[in-house]
């Protein structure tokens, strides 16, 4: 119920009454848990209605008042609320609530980097929607690197996210970013030893979609490369652990990052090993010359077959050894690929020609 009083501002005539707006208690009571969320509520409403009317917030004020400041004013809708410990220490965190009463300048921005926005000790993400406090990555207390402002974040009716959601949409903003941000991600993985929140964002977050325009897809990818190649270098390779040695050995300098940033950054062409390592190398086998063991058993093998006439008019194929390290406990015998025979060195040890048991082999 509200009451109100005054001369009226079209007939001069003076009016009083009481009128029901329909507003009670009970709304909110179910998912507002907290003071601070109702007076979020208060404060939103005040701002999407600035902004429709006027084209702008400047005009919404949040302040402190005596009970004899507490009055109606022309042309401007006021809220009071009885002040409270709850209600003093909204106030004093207003600007951890709302963007437009700390930093203004954040509220074109989707990612923020961390400037003191989280309410206690926790150090988490702290997210917002078009510069409202939403909510805390809740799901883990890991240090993220940034905050995020998301103008498109899924929000229900009480303003509220889910951590799924939260998680998934600050994945799309970080693929999203400039150049300066993504350089701070690589930094965070390259010269500190300290993990943050970003770098479990999996790669169906981070990749492109089939929204995305080619002039958005290019963005992104000269984003990607000269952020990586400005804080890592130009001899830099972005790798899971399994690639670490090989890359060593060629000469790259690798860059350990978990997998599902590899495979994103990869689609933006950044420098990972499936672009500067060959198969072989990939998997951990080095190619070499064939023994005289293994160019025997190929000979042998090979005259068997033109006996029968078996060889299609082929040429004996050129054989190499390599050597391998187990895969999950299986080792790899040989292989044919690209018009060469390959042959495990284990099995055609230097220093002999007797072809016979690896002949059998073959």
């Amino acid at each position: 119920m509200v009451k109100y009083g005054g001369t009226d501002q079209y007939s001069g005539a003076s009016r009083s009454s009481t009128e029901d707006l329909g507003f009670v208690l009970d709304y909110g009571k179910q998912d507002w848990n907290e003071v601070a969320l109702a007076l979020r509520e208060f404060v939103s409403n005040a701002i999407d209605r600035s902004i429709r009317e006027w084209g702008d917030w400047s005009g919404v004020t949040i302040e402190i008042v005596d009970e004899a400041q507490v009055r109606a004013k022309r042309n401007y809708t006021r809220v009071f609320v009885p002040m409270n410990a709850e209600v003093l220490d909204f106030f004093n965190n207003l600007g951890r609530w709302f963007l437009h009463f700390s930093e203004p300048e954040m509220l074109g921005k989707a990612i923020l980097p961390k400037n003191n926005r989280n309410l206690g000790d926790r150090k988490a993400a702290v997210i917002y929607r078009r510069g409202v406090r939403v909510r805390e990555f809740e799901s883990s207390d890991q240090e993220s690197l940034f905050d995020y402002n998301l103008n498109d974040l899924t929000i229900d009716e009480s303003r509220k996210a889910s951590d799924w959601d939260v998680k998934h949409a600050c994945g799309k903003a970080l693929a999203d970013a400039d150049k300066d941000i993504l350089a701070m991600l690589f930094d965070r993985l390259l010269n500190s030893d300290k993990g943050c929140w970003e770098l479990g964002f999996d790669t169906y977050s981070l990749q492109s979609t089939y929204r995305d325009s080619a002039e958005s897809e290019a963005r992104k990818r000269r984003n990607w490369q000269e952020a990586f190649s400005l804080v890592a270098g130009e001899d830099a390779v972005l790798t899971g652990n399994g690639s670490v040695e090989q890359l060593e050995r060629k000469g790259y300098k690798p860059v350990k990052a978990p997998e599902c940033l590899v495979n994103a950054a990869e689609q933006y062409g950044v420098q990972t090993p499936a672009k500067v390592l060959t198969l072989d190398e990939m998997a951990g086998r080095s190619i070499t010359e064939p023994t005289d063991s293994a160019q025997a058993a190929v000979d042998f093998v090979w005259s068997v077959i033109e006996q029968h006439g078996l060889h299609n008019g082929k040429e004996k194929p050129p054989v190499r050894c390599f050597t391998s390290i187990l895969d999950a406990g299986v080792m790899l015998n040989g292989y044919y690929r690209d018009g060469v025979v390959y042959i495990n060195a284990d099995l055609a040890p230097a220093g002999t020609s007797e072809p016979s048991v690896l002949s059998h082999r073959l």
